[in-house]
């Protein structure tokens, strides 16, 4: 029994309050206030702090309402005689233990390295230890906030220890950062990341962006610049489009010639056939010399023989609609390796269905390592699009996703459009995290035209992007 606690008895109708209840041991039995209910005296019970609803009789009793509550009290035994007479003759070792508000066990201090859990009279740190957090790195290096415990740590003396790490005492764990580098020449510059805005100005394309990366636990944003003099000059003004790296922003973007043999110095690809370059409009145009045409060449002639290059078979110049195939009303083909089990470039479902069953075709997708989850006010990421020839290049950047899904990208080369799809393919179930991820793959051999582009995501299950693209 504690200290200052009230035993409240209750024979026949009579109840003892102990005479003494300032502390264990103060009170032998003898000393008892007997207060008379008038209830009838048969049976004796005993009550560990009671209510009215356990004695009905008792709600005039003088009981503290503050007083503590008495546990593990002995059964009372039966007494004869007059109620009056009555005493009880309990040793006070057996119903309690003497208590001063101190406990007497002496607790155990954490050691380096332990954990300790934020709550009340929690136990203390080793001597020379302090509570540091509890917030760890994720397998990609990002700090997780952790809440409810703390660990003991001897973090501030320079030395990485035990429970100590770059989240929860970076002066001691954290290692020398070095933030991406990219060179000022754009046409070197291997990606714009973020934030890209260009320009041409007097002959010299300029482009600044930003950039993401990860430290210590900890994302940092670092600005970039490149320049580039076009030796032919280049279109004044702004530059509306986001072209993948440096080398696409100096290709679309520069004044390629101003003479054939401008073209010569540039190295550019062209149709595997002989022939010579020609600048028309200040774009290079490589011109075959031999009367065969190249992949992807158009004609119109009844006679298809010799038409095209080797390797290479004329096929009718027919586009893929809402209802099926729409085929030209004249005598009009386009060359391309169909029938090599490929379905290779300006091929598809209605010019080479024996290489193309699908209207759909999936082209090798590269996915970025996660790179955190930090979605901002742009969980759908960032589209960036880049035309060179009859090639269109897709990069989706940060885009929000399950860290376990692997994904392909997917197009149907409509009549007028191009619909791009991002399908999973690994695995059926998500996993409990999301990440930022970038998405890119290649297009190739679009005809040229004026298509509608769109941009599906089926985990998001909608159409992120629509933009006009323009295939020269």
């Amino acid at each position: 029994m504690k200290p200052g606690g009230p035993m409240i008895c209750i024979l026949a109708g009579a109840f003892w309050l102990p005479a003494v209840t300032t502390g264990c041991g103060a009170d032998d039995g003898d000393n008892l206030d007997v207060i008379d209910t008038g209830a009838p005296q048969d049976d004796v019970a005993f009550y560990d702090n009671p209510t009215p609803t356990d004695i009905p009789a008792a709600q005039d009793l003088p009981v503290e309402k503050d007083t503590p509550v008495v546990k593990d009290n002995p059964p009372i035994p039966d007494q004869p005689g007059d109620p009056g007479d009555v005493s009880l003759d309990l040793d006070p070792k057996d119903t309690c233990t003497p208590d001063d508000g101190q406990s007497t066990e002496v607790q155990e201090c954490v050691p380096e390295g332990g954990s300790v859990a934020v709550i009340p009279n929690a136990p203390e740190c080793c001597d020379g230890l302090k509570k540091i957090p509890c917030d760890a790195p994720d397998e990609y290096g990002f700090c997780l906030s952790c809440d409810g415990a703390a660990i003991c740590a001897k973090c501030g003396n320079g030395d990485c220890g035990p429970g100590e790490n770059v989240c929860n005492c970076p002066e001691d764990c954290a290692e020398p950062c070095d933030p991406p580098d990219f060179p000022t020449n754009c046409a070197e510059v291997s990606q714009f990341q973020c934030g890209f805005m260009a320009e041409c100005k007097a002959g010299e394309l300029q482009a600044q962006w930003h950039h993401h990366w990860f430290c210590n636990g900890m994302e940092d944003i670092t600005d970039f610049w490149c320049s580039y003099t076009c030796p032919n000059g280049c279109k004044e003004g702004t530059i509306e489009d986001w072209p993948v790296d440096g080398k696409a922003l100096v290709t679309i973007h520069c004044i390629q010639c101003v003479k054939p043999e401008d073209c010569e110095a540039l190295s550019l690809p062209h149709d595997d056939c002989d022939g010579h370059w020609e600048c028309l409009g200040g774009q290079c145009n490589w011109i075959c010399d031999t009367p065969c045409l190249g992949l992807g060449g158009l004609f119109m002639d009844t006679v298809t023989d010799g038409k095209c290059c080797d390797g290479l078979t004329p096929v009718p110049d027919c586009d893929i609609g809402d209802g099926g195939c729409i085929c030209k009303k004249c005598p009009c083909y386009i060359c391309v390796p169909c029938g090599d089990k490929v379905c290779g470039p300006f091929e598809h479902k209605c010019n080479c269905e024996v290489d193309c069953p699908d209207e759909e075709k999936c082209v090798p997708t590269d996915q970025s390592e996660c790179a955190g989850s930090n979605p901002g006010d742009k969980p759908d990421g960032v589209l960036k699009l880049g035309v060179n020839g009859h090639d269109l290049s897709i990069v989706h950047a940060g885009v929000n996703l399950n860290c376990c899904h692997e994904f392909e990208i997917c197009f149907t080369p409509k009549m007028g459009e191009l619909v791009v799809k991002e399908t999973i393919i690994q695995p059926a179930a998500p996993c409990f995290c999301m990440c930022d991820f970038d998405l890119s793959a290649t297009l190739e051999g679009i005809k040229s035209g004026t298509y509608a582009f769109s941009l599906y995501n089926e985990e998001k299950d909608k159409v992120l992007f629509t933009e006009e693209v323009v295939i020269p």
